[in-house]
């Protein structure tokens, strides 16, 4: 598959979690995220080999060291995006919350609230420790 197509398939995949995620409640999101965290703790071992497979590919490939950093993660960096997880779930859910109202001469009352902006498509060079999407 060319990178067009990969990038077309992925963008339409997002667009369909997007709509699933617009039905959750802040409890659902915050447990995935948790169980996320979890998960990334129990299955470091197997994070870690394969990731150490893509270090060497680097090396191999001819990187330069800040690449390579960039890209190599430890149970060091592990633990940190595990934690950025349960973070995040303590953060109060944004969406749907009033961030400004007024009334107008006329009466009409006007809410402006926080909403889901849709899908983000974010394109790292290497970084694997950096953002976790939901």
């Amino acid at each position: 598959m060319n990178l067009k197509k990969e990038m077309i398939a992925l963008a339409k995949n997002a667009q369909l979690a997007f709509r699933v995620n617009l039905g959750l409640t802040a409890k659902i999101k915050n447990k995935v995220l948790k169980e996320m965290s979890r998960s990334l703790l129990a299955n470091k071992e197997v994070i870690l080999k394969a990731n150490k497979k893509d270090i060497l590919a680097a090396y191999a490939s001819g990187v330069s060291p800040a690449f390579i950093d960039r890209l190599s993660l430890d149970e060091k960096r592990i633990k940190e995006m595990a934690d950025s997880m349960l973070q995040v779930a303590r953060l109060p859910d944004p969406l749907g919350r009033s961030i400004k109202s007024w009334r107008r001469p006329n009466g009409l009352k006007i809410n402006k609230l926080s909403v889901p902006i849709g899908t983000v498509a974010i394109i790292y060079e290497s970084r694997p420790n950096v953002t976790f999407l939901l």
